[in-house]
C-alpha cells in the first residue's frame, strides 16, 4: 500500500507512545509515536499517513501533520467549494420538523434550523439531507351560543397542514493551508463529532434519570406533608415534615436547583 490518505488523531496517549487515527470513511488506524514525522500531534489534529496491515489490523506509518482552516460558516452539502476537504463526518443523523403556518417559507426555514445542530457540536457541514413531506390533519370547531350564552351548536372544521421534515449528518469540512496558519480558535474542533454526541446524549439521559427521581421524591414529599396535617394536624409535625423535605432536596439531591 503506497498511497497517502487523511484522518483525525481519535486518541494519542504522549505517555505510552502510540495511538489510533480515524480516515476519512471511519476506518481506524493503530500507530506508534515512532511514525510520527518531525510534528509533535495531539488528539483531533489532521493527518497524512501510509496506511499498512499489522500482525493486529491496521496500523498508520509515516504520519505527518497537516493543517485546515475550517470555517465558521455552515454549507449544506450542495454548497461546500471545491477546495474544501470533507475532514470529519457524523455517523448520527439529526432532525428537524415543521409545519405550514404563519411563517413564509416553511419549507426552508425548517431546513435552516439544522444549522442550530452544526453550530453547537462544532460542525460546519450538513451532509446527505434527506427530506420528508407529509400532512398533518387539524381541527378548529366553531361554537354558536344562543341569546342565553349556552351552546346552541358545534359546527366542525377540519382541515390540513403540510408538515416538512430533514434529517442530515453533521460534518466538518476545511481547506489545507500551510503550518504556520493561525491556529483555529474553536476548540470544539479538537474533538471528534461522534464523541460530542455521545458525551451530549449521556449528559441529558443522565439528566433526565435524576428529574424523574426528584419528581418521585417531591410527590412523596407531598403526599408526607398532607398525611401529617389530616392524621395529626399539628404544627409539630408539621414542622417535621418540612425539614424532611429540605434534608432530601438539599442533602440527597445536591443538584436540586441545576436538575430545575
Amino acid at each position: 500500500m503506497g498511497e497517502v490518505i487523511s484522518g483525525s488523531v481519535k486518541k494519542f496517549f504522549l505517555d505510552k507512545g502510540f495511538g489510533f487515527i480515524t480516515d476519512d470513511d471511519g476506518v481506524e488506524y493503530f500507530f506508534h509515536k515512532n511514525d510520527i514525522l518531525n510534528a509533535k500531534i495531539a488528539s483531533g489534529d489532521f493527518v497524512l499517513f501510509k496506511p499498512s496491515v499489522g500482525p493486529k489490523g491496521s496500523i498508520a506509518k509515516q504520519i505527518s501533520l497537516v493543517s485546515f482552516e475550517i470555517p465558521s460558516k455552515i454549507f449544506f452539502e450542495n454548497e461546500i467549494p471545491r477546495e474544501y476537504k470533507i475532514l470529519e463526518r457524523s455517523s448520527y443523523r439529526f432532525s428537524i420538523f415543521g409545519v405550514d403556518g404563519r411563517i413564509i417559507g416553511c419549507k426552508n426555514s425548517t431546513k435552516n434550523r439544522l444549522k442550530i445542530y452544526a453550530e453547537a457540536f462544532g460542525a460546519n457541514a450538513l451532509l446527505n439531507i434527506q427530506y420528508n413531506k407529509g400532512q398533518e390533519e387539524r381541527t378548529n370547531d366553531t361554537i354558536i351560543y344562543d341569546e342565553d350564552g349556552d351552546i346552541n351548536c358545534i359546527i366542525p372544521n377540519t382541515y390540513y397542514v403540510n408538515t416538512h421534515l430533514f434529517s442530515a449528518n453533521l460534518a466538518r469540512v476545511g481547506k489545507k493551508v500551510s503550518s504556520e496558519a493561525k491556529k483555529d480558535p474553536n476548540l470544539l474542533h479538537k474533538i471528534p463529532l461522534d464523541t460530542l454526541i455521545e458525551e451530549s446524549k449521556k449528559y441529558l439521559d443522565e439528566k433526565s434519570g435524576y428529574a424523574l427521581i426528584r419528581s418521585a421524591a417531591l410527590f412523596a414529599i407531598i403526599v408526607l406533608l398532607f398525611n401529617s396535617l389530616l392524621v395529626a394536624p399539628s404544627a409539630l409535625i408539621f414542622i417535621i415534615s418540612l425539614v424532611i423535605a429540605f434534608f432530601v432536596t438539599r442533602f440527597i439531591f445536591p443538584n436540586f436547583k441545576a436538575l430545575a
